[in-house]
């Protein structure tokens, strides 16, 4: 595991005993990112983009390479802590909020940066502080309402988890209306949940 106080930052993964070059942006990682969450796309289509997006030239063994994607994605760390499973931001939804919290907090405007590593915008990232809306957001998203709660709170923090709420991607957005317009007509619905 490197350090980004001790040593520099990797700009190659091993594949094969062989070092090979991965482009380190966080312009690709955010677009990994994206391609990751992409609904649409078949999982071959998402290896093919992944490979495509981090690799100059596609190394002939695609399980290391597909491996190393992950490893260098995770900055290098293994997943010690268990992972929220519902996503708390989204790059294309919550782009806005990113942008203006590195600019402001750390006087970083993302658009005219030439280059900035993906582990370094992964660590400013993660250390933003609760004054960015974007933090507010993330806590509002990731708030679980518990009866200990007064019943101000509970409405505070149901009003924000609704009007901070990710999109649901368009198919399965159009699936629930099918499914309750079948519902409210009495109609068949294993059709519909067969796709």
């Amino acid at each position: 595991m490197s350090s980004l106080l001790t040593e520099r930052l990797p700009q190659t993964v091993q594949i094969d005993g062989v070092e090979v070059k991965i482009n380190t942006d966080y312009r690709i990682f955010v677009n990994l990112e994206l391609t990751l969450q992409d609904d649409i796309l078949s999982d071959e289509e998402k290896i093919y983009r992944m490979l495509k997006l981090c690799y100059p030239s596609i190394p002939k063994n695609i399980v290391e390479a597909l491996e190393q994607i992950m490893w260098f994605y995770s900055c290098g760390k293994k997943d010690e802590k268990k992972r929220s499973r519902k996503p708390l931001y989204r790059f294309d939804c919550d782009g806005d909020y990113i942008y203006s919290a590195f600019l402001s907090q750390y006087s970083i405007d993302l658009q005219e940066l030439p280059y900035m590593h993906w582990w370094k915008f992964r660590s400013l990232f993660q250390s933003l502080g609760d004054d960015n809306e974007i933090t507010k957001i993330i806590g509002y998203r990731n708030m679980e309402i518990t009866g200990k709660m007064t019943n101000d709170q509970k409405r505070f923090y149901k009003r924000m988890k609704e009007q901070y709420k990710l999109p649901m991607p368009e198919h399965k957005s159009q699936m629930i209306e099918e499914i309750e317009e079948a519902l409210i007509n009495g109609g068949d619905i294993s059709h519909i949940l067969q796709r």
